[in-house]
Order: structure tokens, then sequence, then C-alpha cells
């Protein structure tokens, strides 16, 4: 059995701790000595707060000075997808230093992390006919790592059909583990299958959203309901009243805006074998 490796994190665009999360439940191969996060939504901060109360709050990660952040392992992220999801403005990722993409690149570049790793939508690879992917890649290579990737569904391990790319970045030269493929022969997890088949992507603006609109909802001898935002934890893979605290509004708002832990715990198994 491997030991357990002892590691120093940086968690941007953190949210409700998804990346988080899936680093705790693999304590017998990774232990945090340091644990650094950034996050400018209020909601989102409560959560993480509550949850990782040792960690370091970082702000905005605009105002990040990781020189100042010694040792780093392992970074991880999630940056804000409005321009490039199929829903949203559909605009593109954006060019500019300031850019959210660009500032975790910022950090990453500082403090050299033995690895990264970030999570986006699927349209990330097609937008602008694939010129923001080739974009990314290029500012990857510039500041010297190199990268895999792969189009993930949760689908493989909870019953919802969400569709994400997730990348992971190391310096380029020297021997590290191959982390894709991570495959679709994983079982759901059977306390969810039992409330439906499958649900479409989770959202950031369920509460506000009409029936009818490519929305799971349940179905039951006295109608139709929403999900509750435990059933959003669990189709996440979050624990049941993980985001217990803030409004359901935000708590949908939250969870729709977070990760897959299984995935990202399939991913850091196989960074840390």
């Amino acid at each position: 059995m491997s030991s357990v490796k002892r590691i120093n994190y940086i968690d941007l665009f953190s949210g409700i701790g998804g990346f988080r999360l899936a680093l705790k439940n693999i304590r017998n191969k990774v232990k945090l000595n340091e644990s650094y996060y950034s996050e400018i939504d209020k909601f989102a901060e409560k959560i993480y707060k509550r949850r990782f109360p040792g960690s370091v709050a970082l702000g905005d990660v605009r105002e990040i000075n990781a020189k100042t952040l010694q040792d780093i392992d392992l970074v991880t992220f999630g940056f804000p997808c409005q321009d490039i999801s199929v829903v949203g403005k559909r605009t593109g990722l954006g060019r500019g230093r300031d850019t959210l993409f660009n500032q975790a690149i910022r950090v990453i570049e500082e403090c050299r992390p033995k690895y990264f790793i970030f999570e986006n939508v699927k349209n990330l690879l097609s937008i602008n006919r694939g010129a923001d992917f080739v974009y990314i890649l290029k500012t990857i290579a510039d500041i010297g790592y190199n990268g895999e990737w792969q189009l993930c569904n949760t689908s493989w391990f909870l019953p919802q059909n969400r569709e994400r790319i997730y990348f992971v970045g190391y310096p380029r030269g020297g021997s590290r583990p191959k982390v894709f493929p991570i495959g679709q022969g994983n079982k759901t997890d059977g306390r969810n299958k039992r409330l439906f088949d499958i649900s479409s992507t989770l959202t950031a603006n369920y509460a506000n959203r009409h029936f009818g609109l490519g929305e799971t909802y349940i179905k039951t001898n006295k109608g139709i309901r929403r999900l509750t935002p435990i059933e959003f934890e669990r189709l996440q893979g979050f624990p049941d009243n993980w985001t217990k605290g803030i409004s359901n509004t935000q708590r949908y708002k939250c969870l729709g805006n977070s990760i897959s832990i299984p995935i990202a715990q399939s991913i850091i198994n196989k960074l840390y074998v």
C-alpha cells in the first residue's frame, strides 16, 4: 500500500468545496498540510468556511500573490462559465489578462504546483470553433505545463446526465501518473436511483425555472414537484444537508455551479496512486 502523501493545496473559485471534499474523501492517500481557498460568493463561502474551518481565505483571485505561498502541490479550479455554457451568453472565454481563466493561470505560474486540475462545461471544447480551447492549451504550454483531459459524465457514477471537461496539468518533463481515461464502468448510487432513472443536468437557476424547460422534476401521486436541495446534493455526490444554512434558492445555485464529487475523487485517486 502506498504511503499517505502530505500536500499544500489551493482551491480557486472554490464554491462550496467540491474539490476540497474529494480530497477529504481520499484521506487514506492524501492529507493536507496547508490549505487555501479563493471565493467571492458570500453564500458559497459561508458553506466552505463552515465545512473546512482550517482553510485560509485568500479573497478575490485577482488579488492573490501566489509567490508568497510556498511549496504548493495542487491547485484546483472550476472557473465561471457563463460566457461559455450553452445556456449562457456564449461569447467565449476572452483573452485579457484579467479574465478569470488567465488569473488562475497566473496563480499557477507564480506558485508552480506539481499538478493542477480544472473543470468546465462541454462547450469549452467547441465554442468559437475550438479557438478558445486552443488558446487554453497554448496558455498552459507558455507557462511550462503540459496536460491531459477528458469529457466525463456524472452519470457514470450518479444518476445525473452532466457532461464536463476535466483537465489535469503538470510541469513539462519528469514522470507522472497517467490519469485518463476514467471509464463508464462505475455503478450509480442506489440512494438516488430509486428517485428517477436519470436527472438532466442540474443548473444554478433551477429555483427560477418553470416546469417543462428541460429540468428534472419528481412525479408523485399528488402531482409534480421540484427536486429538493438534499436531492440536488445527492446528485452531485455531497452528503445530505451539506448546503444547509442558506436559502433554497442559494442552495440550488451553489450546487448547480459545483462539480460532481465522484469524478474529482477518481481523478485525484489516479494522481496519488
